[in-house]
């Protein structure tokens, strides 16, 4: 069951409330803030507009606008700044589609720099979050360094959470004037619980392409690296 709170109630009808001044749905682990909201109450749907905020486990969000169907959890947001809240991420998204634990972005910026920073970001039309598995998969994804687009990715994972997962790490991006931009972009292979495998691009502007790998293994009598 849903709880619904706000300043002032405008009840049209039996089925239909506007809601308006610090509206807040909660409903389990979700909350939906704004200034107006209109709830059917029969339906079980709603519709906010005005300093909408979207919180659950897993995700943090403010958004333009919103609509929702609470009986489904499903919930569609537009012009979306977003913060993941298991593991650093921040981003922006023309839409944010919430269904259960499951959020698609679409034309979204991702990054784990601070909000509002510039120094990295990956840009990509549709990213999907499945915060039950801790995976992350963009789809025709740019890199980008500041606002140049340094790499493209037609599709790549990345985890969302401290599971060991497969999947690309967060990248490493630096400069200096021997290498000149060097940007590093781990891949982590997660082989089995005892032993794994992160290979290691790195594009340095002066000196060309390379690829870095490192092996670590662990069992009862011993551990190593390669």
């Amino acid at each position: 069951a849903a709880e619904l709170s706000a300043m002032r109630f405008a009840v049209l009808n039996q089925a239909s409330y506007t809601l308006e001044g610090d509206v807040q749905i909660r409903r389990a682990d979700q909350f939906i803030g704004a200034e107006r909201l209109r709830y059917d109450t029969q339906a079980q749907t709603y519709e906010a507009e005005g300093a909408v905020h979207y919180q659950d486990r897993g995700l943090l969000v403010g958004a333009e606008r919103a609509t929702g169907e609470l009986e489904s959890d499903r919930s569609t947001l537009q012009e979306v700044r977003y913060q993941l809240l298991d593991a650093r991420g921040n981003g922006h998204a023309e839409q944010v589609v919430v269904e259960g634990e499951t959020s698609k972005l679409s034309q979204v910026s991702y990054t784990t720099c601070d909000p509002g920073a510039t120094g990295w970001q990956l840009r990509a039309a549709r990213v999907d979050l499945d915060q039950a598995e801790g995976i992350g998969t963009a789809r025709h994804a740019t890199l980008r360094l500041g606002s140049v687009p340094i790499l493209y990715l037609p599709y790549a994972s990345f985890p969302i959470d401290e599971r060991r997962r497969t999947g690309f790490l967060f990248p490493s991006i630096g400069s200096s004037q021997d290498s000149g931009i060097d940007i590093a972009a781990p891949y982590y292979i997660n082989l089995a619980p005892n032993y794994d495998l992160t290979l290691t691009p790195r594009l340095m502007g002066r000196r060309g392409a390379m690829l870095g790998a490192e092996f670590r293994y662990l069992s009862p009598t011993q551990r190593g690296e390669l």
